[in-house]
């Protein structure tokens, strides 16, 4: 708040009072019959009425209300405008996207644009709740207001030249992203979404060594010209990461880490970088950070998923899958999900969750897969473990699957075992032609 100077007390020299007017009583009453007694005499001395003089009394001086000068109500709305920029950016760092109070920043946003209708920040963070909240025509609007009000500001073309991106449009992204390098070269968002088009092949490569890799990590260089962007190391990382320059990618993570940069997608890409060094602890630790840092980051989820089932660490597995289901309901996420419960015992509840992707798509061969394994290790229904896996074989797809061999091997091994133990009287014949590879 404003603080007000001092006020200056004012005082009165003078005194106010009230003046009593003294008089008699004018007129006799003359004829009057007593009840009791003789009439009086109309020539008795009419009473006489003394004066009684009043008290004079002090009105207390009012002091003349105090009137802000034009400076001070300017310093005070400029101060109630930060306050709001301050709720609104608390409510956004203490939330997730989808779970904003989307309605309220936006008007705090709306109260700070009234103090200062030019300020771009504002309507950039507009578009980004209305993006947020689907409103893709919205965002445009926003972030093409946030860019006319200032001819320098180009935060805003970058998300717009993402949007048509995401739109399949890429002349149109093109030209977004040219405009936007030619307001601020350094643009973080503008360099690593042109990267993207280079490392695409979409946009014919321009700078560097002239190969996509080459004019990408020149883009992504410019972009850090003048800010610390996390993304625009982690793409860095990944570039190359992916041309085989392990050390240098892990490099680059360090060194952005070193530069205060605490980023779920920079701490994701350091695990990956671990599990190709074969740092499988290193890798674990940084996936578990990333998800730390951003509960909507499904990819750390899954990475640390998969790490704890490969531990046998059923439980974390389990809810780090759940989790991501509820970022996003995929089929193979749900038979994650649905593997991790198997590990835990928890039978139908795995079968459930297998259930619902076979519901959607009765052919998911890696659904199928998943049930026949239930069968066979955990329920020990060998018949109808293998009549699931003769069902995945006779898909037409079945021999490009990852699990095409394991099921080919479990179902010649299932077969040998019930052939060996039904001639010894410990499994019921039935089972052996059921598992028989040759039969349908």
């Amino acid at each position: 708040m404003i603080r007000l100077p001092n006020r200056v007390e004012t005082s009165m020299s003078a005194r106010f009072f009230h003046h009593a007017v003294a008089g008699t009583l004018a007129t006799a009453i003359l004829g009057t019959v007593s009840a009791c007694g003789s009439p009086q005499s109309g020539n008795e001395p009419a009473a006489s009425l003394e004066a009684t003089p009043v008290e004079p009394v002090e009105v207390v001086p009012v002091e003349p209300e105090y009137v802000p000068t034009a400076e001070e109500l300017a310093a005070q709305a400029a101060a109630e405008a930060n306050t709001a920029w301050e709720r609104a950016a608390t409510m956004i760092v203490e939330s997730q996207p989808g779970e904003r109070p989307y309605v309220e920043i936006i008007s705090l946003m709306e109260q700070v644009l009234q103090h200062d209708p030019g300020l771009s920040d504002a309507w950039f963070n507009i578009g980004l709740m209305r993006y947020e909240q689907g409103d893709r025509e919205g965002a445009a609007e926003a972030y093409r207001r946030a860019g006319e009000l200032n001819p320098q500001y180009a935060r805003g073309l970058s998300n717009l030249a993402f949007m048509q991106l995401e739109d399949g449009d890429i002349q149109g992204a093109l030209a977004t992203i040219q405009e936007c390098l030619g307001r601020r070269e350094s643009e973080p968002g503008c360099n690593i979404n042109l990267s993207m088009l280079y490392r695409s092949t979409q946009v014919p490569p321009e700078g560097g060594d002239g190969t996509p890799d080459g004019a990408a990590i020149q883009r992504l260089r410019y972009g850090l010209l003048e800010d610390i962007d996390a993304e625009a190391y982690t793409q860095m990382a990944e570039i190359y990461q992916g041309i085989g320059q392990i050390e240098l990618a892990r490099l680059v993570c360090e060194n952005a880490a070193q530069q205060g940069i605490v980023s779920a997608s920079l701490y994701n890409r350091l695990g990956l970088l671990a599990l190709e060094q074969e740092e499988v602890l290193r890798a674990y630790e940084a996936f578990r950070l990333a998800a730390e840092l951003d509960p909507q980051y499904i990819d750390a989820f899954l990475n640390m998923g998969a790490m704890a089932f490969s531990f046998r660490d059923y439980p974390t597995a389990a809810g780090a899958f759940e989790h991501a289901l509820l970022i996003r309901d995929d089929a193979d996420i749900r038979l994650s999900f649905g593997a991790a419960l198997r590990g835990l015992e928890m039978y139908d509840e795995a079968q459930a969750q297998y259930d619902q992707v076979l519901g959607s798509n009765p052919d998911n061969l890696s659904a199928l897969y998943n049930v026949a394994v239930l069968q066979q290790e955990g329920r020990q229904d060998y018949a109808l473990a293998c009549s699931t896996y003769k069902r995945f074989l006779s898909n037409p797809s079945a021999s490009g699957h990852e699990s095409f061999e394991d099921v080919t091997r479990r179902l010649n091994n299932l077969f040998e075992l019930a052939s060996a133990m039904a001639d010894f009287g410990e499994m019921d014949p039935a089972v052996v032609p059921a598992c028989d590879p040759s039969l349908p």
